[in-house]
């Protein structure tokens, strides 16, 4: 992939399991909010990565739906081996992480949202949210 374009503005924010090199010309920024979740939650040490990193899979697999490259060599278990690719393989993205383990939270969302520069897509997964009613609004 050519350079990141130099109107790029975001940024690509370090944390557990998650360095420099995690960002690329593919993944061109990430970033995490958790205040919200630290007013909310008394156990903070139980989260998983303190970071953009995805612990449970979802974050990942959505990102490489919509924009992994081609894969020549890829199978389940040793079926279905052939190519792969997503919907747009040369689209570049930039991740930010708002719900943990036990949900997401409102601030923690509209924080995310008011730091974006371009237009992304969003995917969140509403059986987690904390407050449905608030969260629903801001798609709706």
């Amino acid at each position: 992939m050519p350079p990141t374009p130099a109107r790029w503005k975001g940024q690509c924010q370090l944390g557990e399991a998650f360095n420099a090199s995690s960002c690329n010309r593919k993944m061109i920024g990430a970033k995490y909010y958790m205040s919200g979740y630290e007013e909310e939650e008394e156990l903070v040490s139980k989260m998983s990565f303190r970071s953009p990193r995805d612990s449970s899979g979802h974050g990942s697999h959505t990102a490489s739906t919509a924009a992994g490259r081609y894969v020549t060599t890829m199978n389940y278990r040793g079926l279905g081996a052939g190519g792969a690719r997503c919907g747009a393989p040369m689209t570049r993205i930039a991740i930010y992480k708002t719900c943990w383990d036990s949900g997401c939270y409102d601030i923690d969302l509209l924080a995310a949202f008011e730091y974006v520069s371009d237009l992304f897509a969003f995917v969140i997964r509403p059986f987690f949210c904390v407050n449905r009613k608030s969260v629903s609004r801001i798609f709706h």
